[in-house]
């Protein structure tokens, strides 16, 4: 049976109790409604029959099951597990097994089939409502039950006195990975739902619900895998629901459990608002997956509000009748650098008027464009704050004096000077630049570009100055030659 039933008398007065012994610890708080169908009337023979003359009993008392309804005794014949006798002259059917060896897994089948009529026998319910309390029928009329929970648990049982149900419910539950954890602005981050779905369930939806934060745009469209049973179910749908505005110094989603314990939420900045998606799996499709797993597969880019080093998360629980998992949390982050012009010689200079661009490789390689984000300036030249542009934004050139990039990824780029400071010298090569996964801008991560002021050497494979060693040499074998010339000439004289 889908419930672990161990039934026994306690007192004379039927009853069903149900105490849950449930898989999840956090579940013992859950309300759980129960629902029972008496399938079956009992008219119990207390009295034994005895032998006159010995005064042995013969036989023990008997009990004889029946329904009252010929509503009733057509759904019974229907099953084919029963025999079902008319008694004449009342609305009276006797009900008895067609075979000893049917099993009570095979009855609550024959229940729960589409053709049988549940609405045709009496009904009623009770409930757990609290932390490790049971759940209790109250005095029941004798007879045989069935009884079905929110949670989708079952059970057949004969209740001619007290019976205790001990009940063992497996939720659903849930897993979710991303694939980064740090990322640049318009990078794509993608995210893995799993959801077990046990043996036992009812015919609910089971939600998944899942909160991101600000600096994370959500692509709702959802690519479903693992639905054996049910082919058609491929692809699925986030629905938007509430957005919450972030507050600073309050972490609109809480970090990760390694976070020092000292670490206030004031320690923690949390501008970042979140949104709340969801996404229902319909009850036939969680009734046709029942034991496996379905696995749900969608995107989020990194957008233009992420903050550096600040975590942006996107954590997923599931909900199912009154059952909700614990939050899984995933996030990923972007970085940031300053670059600082300075003078070769004086490093203490800030030099305005600098010029560059932003590449992925130390040669060659892809341009990386930036847009203004905030601009400022002082004595020292322009200090501005750029980020990585979006697709579909057009970058610009970065200057300085002194400057921050935002949102980018962890690893190593390239800044290309395209234009010198007035007076100095223009990089020839490339300046190769990362950010820290630890430290904030401003901090101790900063980029010195040094320039420096003079003529400009030639590269290598010019003529430079070799055309004056050449020349110098030249008149030097010249006035050799012209001294030997007139030695001899002196002798010969």
């Amino acid at each position: 049976m889908s419930m672990g039933i161990s039934a026994f008398a306690e007192t004379s007065t039927p009853s069903i109790t149900v105490v849950p012994n449930n898989t999840a610890a956090d579940t013992e708080s859950l309300a759980i409604n129960y629902t029972y169908y008496q399938i079956l009337e009992a008219s119990i023979d207390t009295d034994p029959v005895v032998d006159q003359a010995t005064g042995a009993a013969t036989t023990a008392g008997t009990v004889a099951y029946y329904v009252t309804t010929e509503d009733r005794a057509t759904q019974l014949t229907n099953t084919n597990l029963f025999n079902v006798t008319k008694v004449d002259g009342q609305n009276k059917w006797y009900v008895e097994l067609k075979s000893t060896a049917t099993t009570a897994q095979q009855i609550i089948d024959a229940f729960e089939a589409n053709t049988f009529d549940l609405t045709k026998f009496p009904t009623g319910t009770f409930d757990k409502t609290a932390a490790e309390a049971q759940a209790e029928s109250g005095t029941l009329a004798a007879g045989y039950y069935y009884i079905t929970s929110s949670l989708g648990t079952k059970a057949a049982v004969e209740t001619l006195t007290a019976v205790t149900i001990n009940e063992k419910n497996t939720y659903p539950s849930n897993t979710k990975t991303d694939d980064k954890e740090y990322a640049a602005i318009d990078d794509t981050v993608t995210y893995t739902v799993t959801v077990t779905i046990p043996e036992s369930v009812a015919s609910k939806p089971i939600t998944i619900v899942d909160t991101i934060t600000d600096g994370l745009t959500l692509n709702t469209a959802v690519t479903v895998t693992g639905a054996v049973e049910d082919p058609a179910y491929t692809s699925a749908t986030f629905v938007a629901g509430t957005h919450t505005a972030g507050t600073a110094g309050t972490p609109a989603v809480e970090d990760d459990p390694e976070t020092p314990e000292d670490e206030s939420a004031a320690a923690v900045p949390a501008t970042q608002g979140t949104t709340v998606y969801t996404l229902e799996i319909p009850a036939a499709t969680v009734l046709a997956n029942k034991g496996k797993t379905l696995t749900f597969t969608y995107t989020a880019k990194v957008n233009e509000n992420a903050v550096v080093l600040e975590k942006e998360h996107n954590k997923a629980h599931i909900t199912y009748d009154n059952f909700t998992t614990v939050d899984v949390d995933t996030d990923v982050t972007t970085l940031a650098f300053d670059v600082q012009k300075v003078d070769g010689t004086d490093k203490t200079t800030v030099l305005a008027g600098a010029e560059f661009k932003l590449y992925d490789a130390a040669t060659e390689g892809n341009e990386i464009p930036v847009v203004l984000k905030e601009a400022a300036s002082d004595a020292n030249g322009q200090v501005s704050t750029y980020r990585v542009a979006k697709d579909g934004e057009t970058g610009v050139v970065m200057t300085g004096g002194t400057f921050r990039i935002e949102g980018l990824d962890n690893k190593t780029y390239y800044l290309e000077e395209t234009k010198a400071p007035t007076g100095y010298n223009k990089l020839e090569t490339r300046i190769e630049a990362a950010a820290s996964t630890s430290t904030a801008p401003a901090t101790n991560i900063d980029y010195k570009v040094e320039n420096n002021k003079g003529a400009t050497l030639p590269s290598t494979g010019g003529i430079g100055t070799t055309i004056f060693y050449v020349v110098g040499s030249i008149l030097v074998v010249a006035a050799g030659v012209l001294l030997i010339t007139k030695k001899r000439m002196s002798r010969e004289g």
